[in-house]
């Protein structure tokens, strides 16, 4: 048993550098997965559990996530669909003459924030793991053609993640961050919309939550070179703020 353990710390060690998890799964520090010969890759403090109790613990963290991660697609699904729902023709007119260039089911902004709760309803997502939950907030901000699928994104991330705590940490922010980022350099937020509702709704709360190392990540993206970003990359580093600034703090 011992053994087995042995090799799934090792297992998860690789993921956990190759994929930079924050493994914060269930509520368990990943210190309580390891034996204390991994103690360095983390932090001095580990569990003194017994083995049995480390490995009961680690599969059953992995296997929420493991079903978070499949019921993703099927959570996105719902909500993309009750937003088709609740869609309406002059809706849509409106916000695509507002926003131009841009496509929307017809969505106002009472009717996307009920079709994400609905979803989150439906698949249970606040019992997800944290990691569940903001891949499921980036499914739906990376999703294409529609912006309200992308607004139902920003608000599952700004009402649901950033209460429960899942991007607090520099472990899980940088982590988000990226992948924030990965979604403006393919051109996922690419129009004032879509941007400012991001910066305003998830990227200044949560870097106030990580305080000035938090801020420091977001605002390194309004000095990034122009052949290497895009306009609302570096926009989203100045607009993140501005109620911050506004505010005095």
């Amino acid at each position: 048993l011992v053994m087995q353990t042995n090799s799934l710390a090792n297992t998860v060690l690789f993921l956990a550098h190759i994929q930079t998890l924050p493994w914060r799964l269930s509520g368990l520090s990943v210190q309580s997965f390891f034996p204390s010969s991994h103690a360095s890759h983390f932090s001095p403090a580990v569990s003194r559990s017994k083995p049995r109790n480390r490995l009961e613990h680690l599969h059953r963290a992995c296997s929420q996530f493991r079903m978070a991660k499949k019921s993703i697609p099927e959570a996105v699904k719902s909500i993309q669909e009750c937003l088709q729902e609740g869609a309406q023709g002059k809706t849509k007119s409106w916000w695509e003459n507002y926003v131009k260039g841009s496509s929307f089911r017809g969505c106002n902004m009472a009717t996307t924030r009920q079709a994400m709760e609905q979803g989150v309803r439906k698949h249970g997502v606040r019992e997800w793991p944290p990691e569940g939950r903001v891949q499921l907030g980036m499914a739906l901000l990376g999703a294409a053609p529609f912006t309200d699928d992308k607004l139902a994104g920003v608000l599952l991330l700004a009402e649901v993640c950033l209460p429960a705590g899942d991007l607090d940490g520099m472990a899980s922010w940088q982590s988000a961050c990226e992948q924030w980022k990965s979604l403006f350099l393919s051109g996922k937020i690419a129009d004032w919309n879509i941007c400012d509702w991001f910066c305003v709704k998830v990227l200044g709360p949560g870097a106030a939550r990580n305080g000035g190392e938090g801020a420091k990540v977001v605002l390194a993206w309004s000095h990034l070179p122009v052949e290497s970003s895009t306009v609302w990359l570096r926009r989203a580093g100045h607009v993140a703020f501005v109620y911050h600034i506004a505010s005095g703090k």
